[in-house]
């Protein structure tokens, strides 16, 4: 009984995950999304999606820890920039679905903790700087980093742009390096 019950829970998510994305993406930015709008549209009752959430944005709070906990389990000790990328968009393509709708709301908080946190293991000469220094060589690279993913999702996120996209943006990485050499 626990196994079919489990089952048909993932099975709720799944389709109410699913029409969600499906209705981010025919409506334009800023306008909210009613979890009328979602069960109805997932064709499961109303009953079944408060068993799961009470509003929209705890779909996506839930799907952040989830992502946390997936991100976790990768390893970046001792990896170069570039497998950093690999690895970080390998990631994202995985989770399209959430990174896709989370795109599409310009919500680029995953994102940034995504690469805040993987970089942390990286060995670039910017990491070295005090705070205030590493913060502003941060903000130039992460914003820079977020317009290319942002192109590649709109280009439908191909798994196969992903070792062209990690080198462009390890690239990126070295240039603020070497940038931020030249000022310090």
């Amino acid at each position: 009984m626990l196994n079919k019950e489990d089952a048909r829970v993932r099975r709720s998510r799944k389709l109410i995950l699913k029409t969600l994305t499906e209705l981010v993406r025919k409506r334009t930015y800023g306008l909210a999304i009613k979890p009328s709008k979602i069960y109805r549209n997932a064709s499961v009752s109303r009953a079944t999606f408060s068993r799961h959430y009470k509003t929209v944005d705890e779909i996506f709070e839930q799907k952040d820890q989830e992502l946390r906990e997936l991100f976790d389990e990768i390893n970046f000790a001792e990896l170069t920039i570039e497998r950093v990328w690999q690895k970080i968009l390998i990631f994202m393509w995985q989770n399209r679905d959430v990174f896709t709708l989370k795109m599409e709301r310009s919500d680029d908080r995953m994102f940034r903790e995504l690469v805040e946190r993987s970089h942390r293991h990286v060995k670039l000469a910017w990491n070295r700087y005090e705070k205030r220094i590493f913060e502003q060589i941060f903000e130039f690279y992460y914003y820079e980093a977020l317009g290319i993913v942002n192109l590649w999702f709109k280009k439908g996120m191909s798994n196969r742009e992903v070792e062209r996209i990690a080198a462009r943006l390890a690239r990126l990485a070295r240039i603020a390096d070497k940038l931020w050499l030249r000022v310090a």
